[in-house]
């Protein structure tokens, strides 16, 4: 960053507006998996999201948003289990999507292209297999679920979710890449509002 430089507001407030709109459609990627079993609209799910966005900023890992979320439908008398397995596997989804990109930049970086191909097909035919699988044996997978308990219960509701809702999965498989580049534009743009040059 260059030494002395003033905070570029225009550049800020770029960064700030591609933050905000990748937080919109994380949570519409979540909302997604869950507004079947949810009894309130994406407006009214909008501010619990951005709660649990919060608290992972300053909590490790992804635990934050995930107990987050789970917390605030808690306390509003929802299914807390429904909001951690919807952002599980909107964790998941968006895991792999890092995996491809991160395949495909390393590749680059080391100077042979050709391996991104390789390594991005071969990751992505790994994926839709274990979709296959997890689909084909979705009765067994259920059956190992049952009971009681709450690891259990979320495993459920996550097998119901992934394999039951194809059409709200692939939406978020669809989405999920363009929420990533949002935040590598925010990045992009805060370095440049820190004084980095191109």
């Amino acid at each position: 960053l260059a030494r002395g430089a003033e905070l570029d507001i225009e550049w800020a407030l770029l960064a700030a507006l591609l933050i905000l709109c990748s937080t919109l459609l994380g949570s519409a990627n979540v909302y997604l998996l869950a507004h079947r079993q949810l009894s309130v609209g994406w407006l009214t799910f909008l501010p619990g999201f951005w709660m649990a966005w919060a608290l992972s900023l300053v909590v490790p890992g992804q635990v934050g948003d995930i107990l987050g979320l789970s917390l605030w439908m808690k306390r509003r008398g929802m299914r807390w289990e429904v909001g951690t397995a919807a952002a599980t596997v909107d964790k998941l989804i968006s895991l792999l999507w890092m995996l491809l990109f991160a395949c495909w930049g390393l590749a680059l970086y080391l100077g042979k292209p050709h391996l991104a191909s390789t390594w991005v097909g071969s990751l992505a035919a790994g994926m839709g297999l274990c979709t296959l699988g997890g689909y084909l044996l979705r009765e067994r997978l259920r059956s190992l679920a049952q009971g009681r308990g709450v690891v259990r219960s979320i495993v459920q509701v996550i097998l119901v979710t992934a394999t039951e809702q194809p059409r709200q999965i692939l939406f978020n498989v669809l989405l999920t890449p363009i929420k990533i580049s949002l935040i590598a534009a925010a990045y992009w743009a805060m370095f440049h509002a820190l004084g980095a040059s191109s």
